[in-house]
């Protein structure tokens, strides 16, 4: 099999983020998530003298994962290029109509282009439908290769109403 230059790139990644854990998990602060928001904390603390049960840190942890460009400390962090971005913005937009084909994200993601009016809440192992008359219907998605392309395409297809699809799952 040729060598595959993305598959290289993603061991070499790997390879490095693994030996700087084994090393020193707090080189990674432009990396890793979690050790980003760390580094984050352990400043404000240490600048503010304030204890890890301080009501400000409680809300730098929550304005860190702030999904909006514009308040999360996440995104202030980027524009100051402090944090490596493997993606590029155009995509993240992509993949956030796109799921991949090969995870139970497919079955999520084309539940909710094709009922999201139907849709009540979704989570990474399951989705929930309202189906009226204040009924809620509950897929459980426990394995994440189940919801897969293969296994859901001819499902969605013949399943034009939301209670069709869960007729149809039950069949």
């Amino acid at each position: 099999q040729p060598p595959n230059p993305i598959y290289d790139d993603i061991l070499e990644k790997w390879d490095y983020i693994l030996d700087g854990l084994a090393d020193d998990p707090h080189r990674l602060n432009r990396e890793l998530d979690w050790v980003i928001k760390l580094y984050l904390l352990k400043n404000y603390r240490q600048k503010h003298q304030c204890d890890w049960n301080d009501p400000r840190i409680a809300m730098i942890d929550l304005q860190y994962h702030d999904v909006r460009p514009d308040k999360s400390l996440y995104y202030v962090l980027q524009r100051q290029n402090r944090v490596e971005r493997l993606l590029s913005e155009s995509e993240i937009i992509h993949a956030i109509t796109n799921p991949p084909f090969d995870t139970r994200a497919y079955f999520r993601g084309q539940c909710l282009k094709k009922f999201r009016s139907n849709i009540f809440g979704v989570s990474w192992g399951a989705i929930s439908f309202d189906v009226g008359e204040s009924s809620v219907k509950r897929i459980l998605m426990p394995e994440p290769t189940k919801g897969t392309r293969k296994y859901v395409h001819e499902l969605l297809e013949k399943s034009q109403t939301v209670e069709e699809l869960l007729t149809n799952i039950m069949n």
